[in-house]
């Protein structure tokens, strides 16, 4: 009902660029179409890479951050960006990603709550065809300066206790982001490309109902 309501009208997205808006270019005056509008266009209807739009991934997002309080949400690259071989050859086209508070294992912060690293854990279904299927488990390690993901192939008994293996590392999409990004001459610091979300108490839906819903059950 929440998100119903929250979302009953598509919000208006103002996009600014040294404080100037991005308004749609005339087709009648730019035949070739401006390229900048154009990427912030493709980012609006396709955010995620899965054809996703921003507006559906608010919504999401929202969602989320009502059932468990605190949503995550992950700044990254395709992975041709970081393999291109010089600047140039770049296509710097972010997307992002939801994790929600169950996939957080563990995290650090520092003292006034930047994410240090963190790590999610995810388990899926692999069904090859004409194939038993595979249980796969990954962990994705994030800190200031790289990422790391782990998997493990559950195909058999003997390798539910097998040791994960390190399938994909590197740099990531913030390792060279800035203290003060407005500052060309301030340190090369890094951040962690992990956004957390949360909700004050008063506001998460999902613990305000919990306890009267399982009263509810015990009770039936």
């Amino acid at each position: 009902w929440y998100v119903a309501k929250l979302f009953k009208d598509d919000p208006q997205i103002d996009i600014k660029v040294s404080g100037e808006a991005i308004a749609e270019p005339d087709p009648k005056t730019c035949a070739q179409g401006d390229p900048e509008f154009e990427f912030y266009d493709r980012f609006l209807n396709d955010c995620d890479r899965h054809g996703t739009t921003f507006t559906a991934f608010g919504r999401e997002l929202f969602r989320q951050a009502l059932l468990y309080r605190c949503v995550y949400v992950l700044i990254d690259l395709p992975p041709e960006t970081q393999q291109a071989e010089n600047a140039a050859e770049q296509r710097i086209e972010p997307y992002v990603t939801i994790f929600d508070q169950r996939c957080a294992r563990n995290w650090q912060t520092d003292n006034y709550g930047n994410l240090e690293w963190i790590v999610f854990h995810t388990k899926s279904v692999d069904t090859p065809f004409l194939k038993d299927k595979v249980t796969v488990d990954r962990w994705y390690y994030f800190d200031r300066k790289q990422f790391r993901v782990y998997e493990r192939r559950s195909d058999a008994p003997e390798n539910l206790k097998a040791m994960a293996r390190l399938i994909d590392s590197g740099p990531h999409a913030m390792s060279e982001f800035r203290q003060d990004p407005h500052d060309p001459d301030s340190p090369v610091t890094g951040r962690v490309p992990v956004l957390a979300i949360e909700l004050p108490e008063g506001l998460w839906l999902g613990g305000r109902t919990l306890l009267p819903v399982v009263d509810h059950l015990n009770t039936d």
